[in-house]
């Protein structure tokens, strides 16, 4: 954006706070970057000095200062399991099931190992799942 822009609160945005209004409308603004422009006055409601938690109206004439162009933070995504990788696993924790029948009945079986994606798989009690973790584990039984 460049220069200021005064920016008029729209009915549908209905009543809320300023900071979450700015979340809304610029994505890109950490809450950081937002309280210290709020801080130093350069973001102004109805030509007076705001707060984060100042409730805004429909019709408010708010003033936005210069912002720099910054994407929205990306979204974390954890990574998922290939089937093929939760089929080896899901074999191990039977394997290992079949040397003792009685024992496996009263304990249950926790091993892990790495999926393809890098994060740990672990499978308890003949079920196998991907945590997303990347920590270093150890099978046991």
């Amino acid at each position: 954006m460049t220069g200021v822009e005064t920016v008029t609160v729209r009915p549908d945005d209905g009543t809320a706070r300023l900071d979450r209004w700015f979340k809304r409308h610029y994505p890109g603004l950490s809450h950081g970057r937002l309280e210290k422009l709020l801080r130093t006055g350069q973001i102004r409601v109805d030509g007076k000095r705001a707060r984060a938690g100042d409730p805004i109206m429909p019709g408010q004439a708010i003033r936005v200062p210069p912002l720099p162009e910054t994407p929205a933070p990306p979204v974390a995504v954890k990574p998922q399991a290939r089937p093929q990788d939760v089929a080896v696993l899901r074999d191990a924790v039977s394997t290992s099931r079949r040397g003792s029948p009685s024992r496996a009945a009263r304990i249950p079986i926790a091993m892990s190992m790495r999926c393809s994606t890098g994060c740990a798989l672990t499978a308890r009690s003949g079920r196998a799942s991907c945590t997303g973790s990347t920590r270093t584990l150890r099978a046991s039984s």
